[in-house]
Protein backbone atom coordinates (compact mmCIF):
# COMPACT_ATOMS: atom_id res chain seq x y z
CA UNK A 1 0.00 0.00 0.00
CA UNK A 2 0.98 3.65 -0.60
CA UNK A 3 0.30 6.52 0.48
CA UNK A 4 1.06 10.13 -1.00
CA UNK A 5 -0.30 13.57 0.66
CA UNK A 6 0.11 16.49 -1.58
CA UNK A 7 0.50 20.09 0.25
CA UNK A 8 0.55 23.29 -0.93
CA UNK A 9 2.47 25.62 2.15
CA UNK A 10 1.63 28.80 0.27
CA UNK A 11 2.08 31.92 2.44
CA UNK A 12 -1.87 32.36 3.48
CA UNK A 13 -0.71 28.56 5.03
CA UNK A 14 1.34 30.35 7.82
CA UNK A 15 -1.62 31.49 9.77
CA UNK A 16 -4.02 28.61 9.45
CA UNK A 17 -5.05 26.77 13.15
CA UNK A 18 -3.83 23.36 13.74
CA UNK A 19 -7.28 22.01 15.31
CA UNK A 20 -9.28 23.66 12.39
CA UNK A 21 -6.85 21.88 9.63
CA UNK A 22 -6.42 18.76 11.12
CA UNK A 23 -10.41 18.87 11.46
CA UNK A 24 -10.52 19.43 7.83
CA UNK A 25 -8.43 16.69 6.61
CA UNK A 26 -10.25 14.22 8.37
CA UNK A 27 -13.74 15.35 7.79
CA UNK A 28 -13.73 17.06 4.24
CA UNK A 29 -10.18 15.00 2.54
CA UNK A 30 -10.70 11.62 4.41
CA UNK A 31 -7.49 11.85 5.94
CA UNK A 32 -6.97 9.41 8.68
CA UNK A 33 -4.62 7.08 10.61
CA UNK A 34 -1.20 7.14 10.34
CA UNK A 35 -0.96 10.56 7.86
CA UNK A 36 -3.26 12.08 10.11
CA UNK A 37 -1.64 10.93 13.32
CA UNK A 38 1.65 12.30 12.12
CA UNK A 39 0.89 15.36 10.95
CA UNK A 40 -0.87 15.62 14.54
CA UNK A 41 2.67 14.98 16.17
CA UNK A 42 4.59 17.36 14.03
CA UNK A 43 2.07 20.03 14.51
CA UNK A 44 2.08 20.03 18.22
CA UNK A 45 5.89 19.34 18.85
CA UNK A 46 6.58 22.47 16.33
CA UNK A 47 8.77 25.09 17.60
CA UNK A 48 10.71 28.15 16.24
CA UNK A 49 13.28 30.79 16.98
CA UNK A 50 14.62 33.93 14.85
CA UNK A 51 17.49 35.10 14.04
CA UNK A 52 18.18 38.23 13.40
CA UNK A 53 21.86 39.04 12.48
CA UNK A 54 24.12 37.00 15.37
CA UNK A 55 21.15 37.34 17.42
CA UNK A 56 18.83 34.09 18.43
CA UNK A 57 15.67 34.38 19.85
CA UNK A 58 14.67 31.57 22.95
CA UNK A 59 12.72 28.23 21.14
CA UNK A 60 9.16 28.86 21.47
CA UNK A 61 5.79 26.07 20.49
CA UNK A 62 3.93 27.37 17.72
CA UNK A 63 -0.25 27.08 17.62
CA UNK A 64 -0.54 28.07 14.00
CA UNK A 65 1.19 27.83 10.68
CA UNK A 66 4.02 24.87 9.89
CA UNK A 67 7.84 24.53 10.52
CA UNK A 68 9.91 24.47 7.31
CA UNK A 69 11.76 21.70 8.67
CA UNK A 70 8.92 18.88 8.10
CA UNK A 71 11.65 16.24 6.10
CA UNK A 72 13.59 16.16 9.32
CA UNK A 73 10.62 15.05 11.39
CA UNK A 74 8.43 12.36 9.41
CA UNK A 75 8.56 9.30 8.49
CA UNK A 76 7.12 10.02 5.22
CA UNK A 77 9.75 10.42 2.32
CA UNK A 78 9.77 14.26 1.46
CA UNK A 79 9.62 15.84 -1.97
CA UNK A 80 9.79 19.62 -1.50
CA UNK A 81 9.29 22.27 -4.18
CA UNK A 82 8.97 26.20 -3.71
CA UNK A 83 5.76 25.56 -1.44
CA UNK A 84 4.50 22.60 -2.62
CA UNK A 85 5.48 19.29 -0.52
CA UNK A 86 4.94 16.30 -1.08
CA UNK A 87 4.92 13.25 1.65
CA UNK A 88 5.28 9.22 0.23
CA UNK A 89 4.74 6.57 2.55
CA UNK A 90 4.97 3.01 1.18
Amino acid sequence: MTCSIFLDLAKAFDAVNHDILLHELNTQYGIKGLPLSSLKRYLENGSHYVVINDSRSEMAKFACGVSQDLPLVSNFKTILFADDTVLHYR
